[in-house]
């Protein structure tokens, strides 16, 4: 083989030798981008998932609050019976009006006038009162519109009412007439209690005074 022939073959060596190098060299770099970008959308992915994991917290929070209010509405509003002691221009800022002077008349009787108030927005149906004397009194005459149902004993009186809207006063048949002992002094008390069918319970005792006016306290 003469040289100019093998100067050739060397050279196409070094050409092939180069071309291997160059293309192994641009191979890497591509695969180092490669790299490079999967790398990036992993990143890219972990944040967007821990973004995602956030918000699907956030949102199962939120719901879990939501979902504890379903089903459990404000208890409704019940009615609120109460009493007063009556006196003509009763005035609204006077009620419940706890104590009041009476004329006692030659018989030694006091009138007691009072009302009952439904001091609620709803209605209160299927009404009872009951009103207590001291023991020292009784009752002149059966008052209008109760009874003395059986077990009672003789100083408490009993009355349904079927219906009494929302902030209505009833005052209509609500006297009662009251001898009076005066050995126990010169006032008495009343006691009143109520319910209702939609109250939930017997409300408690309200108690009034009344005192006997000491100018016409004498039998005439």
């Amino acid at each position: 083989m003469d040289l100019s022939a093998k100067q050739a073959i060397d050279d196409q060596k070094a050409i092939v030798k180069d071309a291997v190098t160059q293309s192994d060299s641009h191979a890497d770099q591509q695969f180092d981008k490669t790299q490079g970008q999967i790398t990036e959308v992993k990143n890219s992915v972990a944040e967007t998932e821990k973004d995602l994991d956030s918000k699907v917290d956030q949102s199962t929070s939120t719901l879990s609050v939501d979902l504890s209010k379903v089903g459990k509405p404000a208890p409704p509003e019940q009615p609120n019976l109460r009493f007063s002691l009556w006196k003509d221009a009763l005035r609204p800022d006077e009620f419940p009006l706890e104590s009041i002077n009476l004329p006692l008349d030659k018989d030694g009787t006091l009138e007691i006038p009072f009302a009952v108030m439904n001091d609620s927005s709803v209605e209160a149906d299927n009404v009872e009162i009951w009103v207590f004397i001291c023991d020292l009194c009784s009752f002149s005459k059966e008052p209008a519109g109760f009874d003395k149902p059986a077990g009672l004993n003789e100083h408490i009186r009993h009355r349904t009412i079927p219906e009494i809207g929302a902030g209505v006063v009833i005052r209509e048949n609500n006297t009662i007439d009251v001898k009076l002992d005066q050995s126990g002094g010169n006032n008495t008390v009343v006691v009143f209690k109520s319910t209702c069918k939609t109250c939930g319970r017997v409300k408690q005792s309200e108690q009034f005074w009344i005192n006997i006016e000491p100018d016409i306290t004498q039998p005439q």
